[in-house]
């Protein structure tokens, strides 16, 4: 993510507090056994391209599991089943190999290369977005 790392519960609750605040964001908590591992969910809605903004995140030591691959192979199949969207897209630092390789796994494509303001930094970051195209089901 391109925002600060949390030293405190504090900043982890203003978190909360600003994507409860985002109508469209909706955030679902990754737990293994009763510990907290992660995140994702939805961040924005994009109405004028029709597409949804996702995010996640995972403890680094449970990378190169499978964890994240299954949660988003699920949640690309209950977006797509459920909602009515042309597709889904996320944001990644081109240096988050990790995570470009995860997305393209599960089926996104490297379409933009765009720059955008990083808390982590506070300065300009080039930042790669990766879309999934909802393929149209036809019923007969």
């Amino acid at each position: 993510m391109n925002i600060e790392q949390f030293s405190s519960i504090r900043q982890a609750e203003e978190m909360i507090k600003a994507i409860d605040a985002e109508p469209d964001a909706i955030r679902y908590t990754i737990f293994l056994n009763d510990e907290i591992i992660g995140s994702f969910g939805i961040n924005e809605i994009n109405k004028h391209e029709n597409t949804i903004e996702i995010g996640y995140e995972l403890a680094k030591e449970h990378w190169r599991k499978g964890i994240m691959t299954e949660l988003l192979n699920q949640f690309l199949i209950l977006l797509q089943t459920n909602l009515n969207f042309s597709g889904v897209y996320a944001k990644v630092l081109p240096e988050n190999i990790a995570s470009i390789q995860l997305l393209e796994k599960v089926g996104f494509k490297a379409v933009e290369e765009t720059e955008e303001w990083d808390l982590a930094i506070q300065s300009m970051s080039k930042i790669l977005i990766f879309k999934h195209f909802f393929e149209k089901i036809k019923i007969c």
